[in-house]
């Protein structure tokens, strides 16, 4: 989750959104770091580190590393506390992150879109001497600029990607990619309404997303188990040669040689 998203959230329901999510890059991981017996994963954006203590759950002898600019001295302490993983650490910009490290996984989970100037920020990234040639990138974006709402102001996005879009981004960044594709077909249409009913209307009111999720924990599980199921179909008959759209695309890249 976004810090701007927990600062205003008011309770501790976590949005099925966010599982559904995890489950995506879960199933990518073991593609992407296979045969590395503790892998050093580094998640830039983590937000409030759910992927990282999840991933953390699966894979116990990773080392991961959060990077979020949101961080304060506090956030840290407090999370830190918290967790009992010790393979876990925090840090408030990817320049500090010590030079020993060298990446086998770099994760920008929904992240690029917040920046105003993306490319510049992946090229940032890959001069940093924790990024190799074997580094394996897996990014999420929105997907879709006409689906463009008052969510994606509320979060402060710049832009939504299609595929051909995130492609040349991350080769300018200095990233090939290696696979590109979308997940979340079935939230298409929910967000297209949505869309559509926010252009009829005269004063827009600030969508604030999963911060306003508050369904039952069988409710939360339903939605998470019915996303799951639409990303293992879509990839599932994407292996025909069917290629369906989705809200969120997804890319994996490796610095360009």
């Amino acid at each position: 989750m976004d810090l701007i998203e927990l600062k205003n959230k008011t309770n501790t329901a976590r949005h099925p959104w966010e599982y559904a999510r995890f489950n995506v890059l879960k199933s990518f991981l073991k593609k992407l770091i296979k045969d590395i017996p503790a892998p050093t994963i580094i998640d830039i954006g983590c937000g409030d580190s759910f992927v990282m203590e999840s991933i953390a759950k699966i894979y116990p002898t990773a080392k991961l590393i959060g990077v979020d600019t949101a961080f304060t001295p506090d956030i840290i302490a407090e999370t830190n506390k918290r967790l009992t993983n010790k393979n876990i650490s925090f840090y408030y910009n990817i320049n500090e992150v010590p030079l020993y490290i060298k990446a086998d996984c770099i994760l920008l989970m929904d992240v690029i879109e917040h920046i105003e100037h993306d490319i510049d920020f992946l090229n940032k990234i890959n001069a940093t001497i924790f990024v190799t040639s074997n580094t394996k990138w897996f990014i999420t974006v929105p997907a879709f600029q006409s689906l463009f709402c008052s969510h994606d102001v509320f979060l402060g996005h710049f832009r939504r990607y299609d595929n051909a879009m995130l492609i040349d981004h991350c080769i300018k960044g200095g990233l090939r990619p290696n696979e590109v594709g979308y997940f979340f077909f079935s939230l298409l249409l929910p967000r297209y309404l949505q869309v559509k009913k926010e252009a009829k209307q005269k004063e827009n009111n600030l969508s604030t997303g999963i911060v306003d999720w508050s369904g039952s924990p069988f409710k939360t599980k339903l939605i998470t188990s019915i996303l799951t199921l639409d990303f293992k179909f879509t990839k599932l008959i994407g292996a025909f040669g069917i290629k369906l759209k989705g809200l969120s695309n997804y890319i994996i890249c490796q610095k360009s040689v």
